[in-house]
């Protein structure tokens, strides 16, 4: 489970770095691992390709001119287009600029774009087609490209020519994953320097980043933490992905124990799915899916309007329309649920008897339309943080003044429940999550690319898992089915909605893998997917 660092840390690091090391040795570094990526691009293409490097006027400007200069050595045929060659810029990559000029490789002006667009027009021998570098601008962006070079931007992507990226792809804000302005540059690879951004693993950045490469240059350990000292949580969280499942956490050991054979169904949690009205009847049991996939050892299924029941599944029980709610270990409550006064009251009710719940879809309206729901929900979260217990599983039947709870909107709810628009939402990702489970003082799994969970303390994780298969209507459900499992199966919140969702986005992978589409996914098959990415988890551990 790697770190993933604002810029307000990034600059840190380097700072400290480079007042400990000669001039211009984090840019040696920078150039290197950047020539490593693109040679690595050279070798999977056709041979003879050659290399633009676009050069900005800061280090990524440095990092890729001097990157340009040492493929040229390795027998590339290499060229190098400035946004402003008439300015040398200063530092670091003002001595890249001179270096460059000292060994014959002309810096051109931008003009140069149109003569190389129409030397190698949109059909051409894929020889011909150029490997270019980004080193526009990096970590520092804070206005939109400008119109000529975002829509040049949108000519190259249309050719689908290669880029490597330098940094993070210009264009898209290295903290939030959102496009600065309307265009950004889409790479098929990113080698980041010094450690992984959030903005390359969320939001509109999953369609400009490509594969991320993570160059550290070298830089000390014990530099590294020291400059990271005092970083607040809004500047350093994580990386959920398949690595810390095992190396860090070991989560598949420690969340899903091997079952003992002298054990029984009540060992392995019991979970109420409840929504289902008219017409959503199908969402509870989505959601009852999603709960069978994880192994909880009991499901029941209850709306307002009375006993559900699917026969295609006779292991599911039904509850009442006025069942107890503090009778199971968890409860998912929102599928389907509808928007009525019966509906607001189950809500109510879930809230003040819950030991663990996911709240999802028309619950989570309920409580954006009514603040005394989501003042009642907060109320629980603060007051299990005051016993100690806001996000520790806890044996059954103790401390009934905590809840484990997950709150999983997509970004219009969460827009609704944080009285914002969506494109406010959307601009940063993970601030609206924490802002969430602030409010609510619960953890917030805010669904979409590159989901991201957050807790009421301020900590937070990108899931690096997901497919666009998964944007089809009910697999939210088996999300949040699942999520409730895994409380139910004595999960703190946090790692419940961590593993749930990743689970949940390797299925969609999965799927999209199995069928090379990523249209057509039936939330009604996605459960067997999810049991299978947690087959091959434990298959994985086993082989360690």
């Amino acid at each position: 489970m790697s770190d993933l660092l604002r810029s307000a840390a990034i600059r840190r690091i380097e700072s400290a770095a480079t007042a400990a090391l000669p001039p211009g040795t984090l840019m040696a570094r920078a150039a290197d691992a950047v020539v490593d990526a693109t040679t690595t691009v050279a070798r999977s293409l056709e041979a003879g390709r050659p290399i633009v490097a676009w050069v900005g006027p800061g280090n990524n400007g440095g990092d890729a001119l001097l990157a340009a200069l040492r493929l040229r050595e390795y027998g590339f045929a290499v060229r190098a287009i400035a946004l402003d060659a008439r300015r040398t810029p200063g530092g670091d990559a003002g001595e890249i600029w001179r270096l460059a000029h000292g060994r014959g490789l002309p810096i051109e002006d931008a003009a140069a774009w149109e003569a190389l667009l129409s030397h190698v027009p949109d059909r051409c021998d894929a020889a011909l087609a150029p490997i270019l570098i980004d080193g526009l601008f990096g970590i520092g962006l804070q206005r939109p490209l400008g119109p000529g070079i975002g829509a040049l931007c949108e000519r190259i992507a249309q050719r689908r020519w290669p880029v490597v990226a330098v940094d993070v792809p210009s264009g898209i804000d290295a903290d939030t994953g959102a496009r600065v302005g309307a265009h950004a540059v889409s790479a098929c690879v990113t080698v980041t320097m010094i450690a992984d951004k959030p903005g390359l693993h969320t939001g509109a950045a999953l369609d400009h980043a490509g594969v991320v490469r993570i160059a550290e240059l070298d830089i000390d350990d014990g530099q590294r933490r020291a400059a990271l000292d005092g970083v607040t949580p809004a500047d350093r969280g994580r990386i959920f992905d398949r690595g810390p499942l095992f190396d860090r956490e070991r989560a598949v050991a420690a969340a899903l124990p091997r079952r003992a054979n002298d054990t029984s169904k009540g060992s392995f949690g019991s979970v109420l799915c409840y929504g289902g009205a008219p017409g959503m009847r199908g969402a509870a049991l989505l959601a009852a899916s999603g709960a069978q996939a994880i192994g909880v050892g009991r499901i029941y299924v209850g709306t307002p309007q009375g006993e559900l029941f699917d026969p295609g599944q006779p292991q599911w029980m039904s509850a009442a329309s006025d069942v107890a709610f503090g009778r199971f270990d968890a409860i998912a409550i929102g599928c389907g649920l509808g928007d009525g006064a019966d509906a607001r009251a189950a809500v109510r009710r879930a809230i003040e008897q819950a030991h663990g719940l996911v709240v999802d879809a028309d619950a989570l309206n309920a409580i954006a339309a009514d603040e005394t729901l989501a003042d009642a929900l907060a109320a629980r979260g603060t007051a299990g943080a005051a016993n100690g217990r806001s996000t520790a599983a806890e044996p059954r039947g103790v401390g009934e003044a905590a809840l484990r709870c997950i709150v999983t909107p997509h970004p219009l709810e969460a827009a609704r429940l944080l009285q914002v628009d969506v494109p406010h939402v959307q601009s940063d990702r993970i601030r609206a999550a924490c802002a969430l489970a602030a409010k609510l003082r619960c953890v917030a799994l805010l669904k979409g690319a590159g989901s991201v969970v957050a807790t009421p303390e301020g900590r937070w994780s990108i899931i690096d898992a997901g497919s666009p298969a998964l944007a089809s209507a009910g697999t939210g459900d088996v999300l949040a089915g699942a999520c409730a499992a895994l409380l139910a199966r004595g999960l703190d919140a946090e790692r419940a909605a961590c593993l749930g969702a990743w689970l949940h986005g390797a299925a969609g992978q999965a799927w999209a893998h199995e069928y090379r589409t990523e249209d057509g996914l039936s939330a009604a098959e996605l459960h067997e997917w999810m049991r299978r990415a947690g087959a091959d988890l434990r298959s994985a551990e086993d082989s360690r």
